[in-house]
């Protein structure tokens, strides 16, 4: 109750604020028919299983930032009632239960996710019963005849499967948490030697028919992976950004009571060590190639299979320390120091809670296509520079085929295509000329008058400049609108 309290107190304030550009992804997908809800999804390098889940929700509550955002509240809520479902079912005590539940939902990266129409939520839960299956597939190793130990439960490999399989069509980002939790298969399992690497082998198996079928979708990302460092960069890999993650109190200082009491771990090991696999294994492959300039992907919203298992981590290493130790006292005083520095420490919480900065995603497209739609005149260009990674793209490539029948121009427009939609009669065109203030005076100055609607601060400020000097002060209109993005309008006056 106390976790989904947090969550549902904090999320309460958020629910029904606009909608910024991912989200607008998200709304633009979901008004596509049912058949192109997975070609959508793919145009923004995502799997569609959230968004036929959510196309579900939206098609009997109709679509509002309320509805789409409440499902993934949904999921953070799911998640905490999964975890005190794993602390039940090993026995932990009250204390070890609240470290686990409170240090995943009084996070502030899974609060942020929580309140966003985007899949990681839904990514979290699932990754989250993924180890719960294989925390089932280790424990019955435990106190069990030789011939069960040898043999394979066809029935927990089959429901492992499945919930990998639904992972990957949540978000491909669930691939290297699965591998990691193979790898938990192969070290942290109790069971023999033989049957480990015969799990080892079906799963690998499996996994490898799954990404078989998403291998030319996985292989355009790969292909198209230097877009993302033009905002995940290689020298933002240091050592401080380590601590992204809030693994002071979740990892370090569980690690820490774990070496310095020594505790007999016996049914629980298996659970430390698989989550200490699944938290760490990609989280340092994600900082390592990024710091390395070869894939880059350190970034918080690609991390967020880690959550659940440092919160497992640190609850379960609390636990162990607690029933070895003959004394209350000590175990009380571990437990809530562990609390204390992770809200005190590692997570913004508190601080963000009371500011009201939990998501930090200020963008008003709403009054963008309000003012559109109520001062444009019919015909009138709009430009549109949204700050996205696949806009790079339009200069060469503005007719070519972004998926199959969409295409690059028709993609980038979509933040003016999704809930807050401007009227047909007004002419979108996604620009990539933002970037360099000579391209943009070059692109202006072939129009006498028209509207530009601009994403981000640093390009707001290049924008103003370049209006500025071809049009005059009396020559546009800046519409001042709060957040990262803006609107203007412009008019060369004779």
């Amino acid at each position: 109750m106390i976790g989904i309290a947090v969550i549902a107190v904090i999320s309460r304030g958020y629910l029904d604020l606009p909608l910024w550009i991912d989200e607008l992804h998200t709304s633009w997908t979901l008004l596509a028919d049912w058949n192109a809800v997975s070609e959508r999804a793919m145009a923004g390098n995502q799997s569609p299983l959230y968004f036929y889940l959510l196309k579900l929700v939206v098609s009997v509550t109709g679509q509002t930032e309320t509805s789409l955002r409440v499902f993934s509240t949904v999921c953070a809520c799911g998640s905490v009632i999964v975890l005190n479902w794993l602390c039940h079912r090993h026995q932990l005590k009250l204390l070890a239960t609240l470290v686990t539940t409170v240090s995943f939902a009084a996070g502030h990266l899974q609060l942020l996710f929580a309140v966003e129409a985007r899949a990681y939520s839904l990514l979290t839960l699932l990754i989250l019963i993924l180890f719960c299956v294989s925390s089932m597939q280790w424990r019955r190793s435990y106190n069990a005849s030789n011939d069960v130990k040898q043999a394979i439960s066809w029935r927990l490999e089959f429901t492992w499967s499945l919930v990998a399989t639904l992972c990957i069509y949540t978000h491909y980002m669930a691939i290297p948490a699965i591998g990691s939790l193979l790898l938990a298969h192969s070290f942290a399992s109790p069971g023999p030697l033989v049957r480990r690497m015969k799990v080892f082998i079906l799963q690998v198996f499996v996994l490898g028919i799954i990404i078989a079928t998403q291998y030319d979708t996985l292989e355009n990302i790969y292909n198209h992976r230097n877009q993302w460092a033009t905002f995940i960069r290689a020298e933002h890999a240091t050592f401080e950004s380590l601590l992204t993650l809030p693994v002071r109190s979740t990892l370090v200082l569980p690690g820490f009571l774990l070496i310095a009491f020594r505790p007999k771990l016996e049914t629980l090991k298996p659970l430390i060590l698989g989550s200490l696999i699944l938290a760490v294994v990609p989280y340092l492959t994600a900082w390592t190639t990024t710091r390395l300039d070869w894939v880059n992907w350190f970034f918080p919203r690609y991390l967020v299979t880690c959550l659940p298992a440092l919160s497992i981590f640190c609850g379960f290493s609390v636990a162990a320390v607690t029933q070895s130790s003959n004394s209350f006292h000590i175990p009380f005083l571990l437990g809530f120091s562990c609390l204390l520095v992770f809200l005190l420490v590692d997570s913004d919480v508190i601080s963000n809670h009371r500011a009201g900065t939990i998501t930090f995603k200020t963008e008003r497209w709403d009054l963008v296509a309000k003012t559109l739609n109520d001062k444009a005149k019919p015909d009138e260009i709009v430009f549109l520079a949204g700050g996205l990674i696949e806009d790079t793209r339009l200069p060469k490539l503005a007719d070519e085929k972004h998926t199959a029948n969409i295409t690059t121009e028709e993609y980038c427009a979509f933040p003016l295509n999704g809930m807050y939609p401007v009227a047909e009669d007004l002419r979108v065109q996604p620009i990539s000329d933002y970037r360099q203030p000579s391209l943009l005076a070059q692109r202006l100055k072939a129009t006498s008058k028209g509207w530009l609607v601009v994403r981000g601060r640093r390009h707001n400020a290049k924008a103003e400049l370049v209006l500025a000097e071809m049009f005059g002060n009396d020559g546009y209109i800046d519409h001042k609108l709060p957040g990262k993005v803006n609107l203007y309008f412009f008019q060369m006056l004779e």
